[in-house]
């Protein structure tokens, strides 16, 4: 089972440093006594004898400094997913739905994990277990056909309580229209979300939207040492030449009305990987049945099938309604409202003759 295979690897970590260090120890701690018996006839100092009980107690701070991720992953692994943590991710969670018995508790894991080594701060707004777990799970979610996917350079999540403008201010709501934000010079350690935002993330109620997995994606992005919309270290060259020209092509279509794809893809190839990654996540049947070269990039790049997941979730109806949406806009009134003129909300129920 993949669980026990991390729990293996991380004790096989776990295990190898505590070697190293024990060497260090005893290699450092005989030195020092063995110099002690050279010097002892010409002169005695205590302070000697204090090294070799200092050298072996110094490794062994070191060990479990240079450690602690292996450390505290190997009782992550032994402490069993909170029933309380579970249920939630039953009720809200669709991509969880859909996982087998195995998977999810693969999930689980990686839900811990991130809980224990990311700081999620609430600004001028509470957040309670499952405003965590939503933010853990928009990060697990794009990251589950990965092993290290860790999010290293990621250390704090804040939450804000509305959309806040380009310099991060709350109280020009005239100006606040930034939903989730990510990298940058003075906060490149950080993310912010907006709350609302992410409780509509999870809703269901617009499938292809999601501020969590939107923002996640872009950290992936950077993984290979540039956030470019390009995901270089997950697909071969060639891969890489089909990815830019569908790319290319697809922000044509935007930019001339002739996608269903958000319009804010077309901004940048960066804020087209992450726009179409909300789809392939969310609302995956659309963008099989409407694009579905890009949709197999999508799978080949981030290494799983999100339509064979969803399919097994007891809400995957709402998606299958979404989608006769799609097919047959001749049954709904549609109301364009962003400057970009693409993205629409469904204001009425289907037509009846």
């Amino acid at each position: 089972m993949k669980i026990r295979f991390l729990a293996r690897k991380a004790r096989l970590h776990f295990f190898l440093a505590k070697c190293i260090a024990l060497s260090f120890a005893i290699i450092g701690g005989g030195g020092i006594y063995y110099f002690i018996l050279l010097v002892q006839d010409k002169f005695y100092s205590p302070w000697l004898y204090g090294l070799y009980v200092l050298v072996p107690i110094f490794s062994y701070g070191l060990y479990t400094k240079v450690n602690a991720r292996y450390i505290r992953r190997i009782f992550i692994y032994r402490t069993p997913f909170p029933e309380k943590w579970r249920n939630i991710l039953k009720e809200t969670v669709v991509y969880y739905q859909g996982l087998s018995p195995t998977a999810r508790k693969k999930f689980e894991k990686r839900i811990q994990i991130f809980l224990a080594e990311k700081h999620i701060e609430g600004i001028q707004t509470s957040i309670d277990d499952k405003i965590k777990l939503w933010v853990a799970c928009s990060a697990v979610i794009p990251a589950m056909g990965f092993e290290d996917a860790d999010y290293d350079d990621l250390g704090t999540i804040f939450i804000y309580p509305q959309d806040f403008s380009s310099d991060f201010q709350l109280n020009t709501p005239e100006q606040a229209y930034i939903s989730g934000l990510v990298a940058g010079p003075y906060h490149y350690n950080a993310m912010i979300l907006s709350k609302p935002a992410l409780v509509d993330s999870f809703s269901s109620r617009h499938p292809g939207r999601h501020v969590g997995i939107h923002e996640f994606i872009h950290v992936l992005d950077r993984e290979d040492g540039a956030m470019d919309g390009i995901p270089a270290i997950y697909l071969n060259e060639e891969q890489i030449q089909k990815w830019i020209e569908l790319m290319q092509q697809e922000m044509r279509a935007i930019i001339n009305r002739h996608s269903n794809i958000d319009s804010y893809a077309a901004t940048s190839s960066v804020e087209f990987l992450a726009v179409v990654g909300e789809y392939f996540f969310t609302y995956p049947e659309m963008l099989k049945a409407e694009h579905p070269q890009l949709y197999d990039l999508f799978k080949i790049a981030f290494r799983q099938d999100p339509q064979q997941i969803l399919k097994n979730a007891p809400q995957a109806q709402i998606y299958k309604q979404h989608l006769f949406r799609t097919q047959h806009p001749e049954h709904y009134t549609l109301h364009f409202w962003d400057p970009f003129f693409v993205r629409y909300h469904l204001v009425q129920e289907p037509k009846t003759t």
